[in-house]
Parts: C-alpha cells; structure tokens; sequence
C-alpha cells in the first residue's frame, strides 16, 4: 500500500526552500554591498558648526603646541593657511587662491590700518620663509602668532557667537567594524545555507524513499 500525502510530513521541507529563498537573497545582497564599500544603513550626523574665529583660535592653539621650536616652513605654512581659511570664511572671498598683496587690497577698506599692518607683515614674514628660506628668530614666531591672534580677534562678527546651524553629514564609506561585520554575517549565511541544503535533502530522501 502507499503512503497517504499528508502536508504535515512536507511542512519542513516546505520551510526549508523558503528559507533557502531568503538566505540566497541576502547572500547577494550583502555580497553585493560588501563589494561597493558602502554603508548598509546610510547615517548623518549633526555636530555643532563652529564660527570661523573659534575654528581658527582651536587651529592656531594646535599649531602652538605641536610646532612651536619645529620647522620654520611648516609652521608658517599652518598659521597662513588658518588665516587664509579665517578669512576665506569670514569676509567671503576665497583667500586661499590670493596672493598676500590681494588679501591686503581686498581687506584695507574693511578694517583698520594698524590690524592690516600687522597682517601684512606676518604673510610677508610667511612668504619669505616659505619661497626664500628665511629663518625667524623664536621671539619672532611668538610675535607673529600673537599678530594672528590679535588679528582674529578685532575682525571676528559678534553675530558669530549665536550658536550655528549644526553641521550634517552623511557617512558613505564603511567602516573597518562595519566591513568585518558584513564580511562574517556572509559566511554565517553561506554556512546555514549549506546546512539547511543537506537537511532539506535529506528530508526528501525521507519522505519518498
């Protein structure tokens, strides 16, 4: 006699191509998004944006402690690019393209001789050292990080102090943590496909034979 059909002796079996079904597709999905580096879940993040001044004090305090005594090209190189940045950002022309004839022309009628002075003789002193290998003495580099703080100082907006509109960015790259993650939630899927393979086989072998 055979065997009645009974769908509860195939309900496993049943299962198991299901499951199969979706362990492929997330096997190719996330293989998929292992291979373009980028994050399964995109995440932003808010932090608070600072105002230029504050951003080029933090600068100039790193530059103070880290390459004071260092060498002479690569600190003014420092200061005059936070400089360049501070203006850039606050006066609204892009300082960094500029030579330091054309900030000064730029800055001139916005600000009061003495600051312009000051400014002028420190990315002088910083082109000279950069183009002509001039070699400061140590009370001159206190002098002219004192010149570009005062600087900073006299020309910061007070309408800066309000807290800003908060910074947002979207992370794009993945993480190593993240990479490794996806790389093992891989191999797990892979091996459970396998087993749930040799146990949907073994199932029918079961049932038919």
């Amino acid at each position: 006699m055979k065997a009645p059909f009974v769908w509860s002796d195939w309900l496993g079996v049943i299962l198991s191509f299901l499951l199969i079904g979706v362990f492929i597709f997330f096997i190719i999905f996330f293989i998929k998004r292992y291979k373009d580096n980028k994050p399964i879940i995109r995440t932003i993040k808010m932090t608070p944006q600072l105002p230029p001044h504050l951003k080029a004090m933090q600068e100039i305090e790193r530059i103070k402690t880290e390459k004071k005594g260092g060498d002479p090209k690569e600190y003014y190189t420092l200061l005059t690019d936070t400089l360049r940045t501070y203006i850039k950002e606050r006066f609204g022309f892009n300082a960094m393209e500029m030579t330091t004839g054309e900030i000064i022309e730029r800055l001139k009628n916005e600000e009061d001789k003495s600051s312009m002075d000051e400014l002028h003789l420190l990315l002088q002193t910083a082109d000279l050292v950069k183009f002509a290998k001039l070699n400061p003495l140590m009370n001159e580099n206190d002098r002219n990080l004192v010149s570009a703080i005062d600087f900073i100082n006299e020309t910061k907006m007070e309408i800066e102090e309000k807290q800003a509109e908060p910074e947002i960015t979207i992370e794009e790259k993945r993480s190593q943590k993240a990479k490794f993650i996806l790389g093992g939630s891989i191999v797990i899927l892979f091996f459970a496909t396998l087993g749930l393979i040799a146990y949907l086989a073994w199932n029918i072998y079961d049932l038919c034979f």
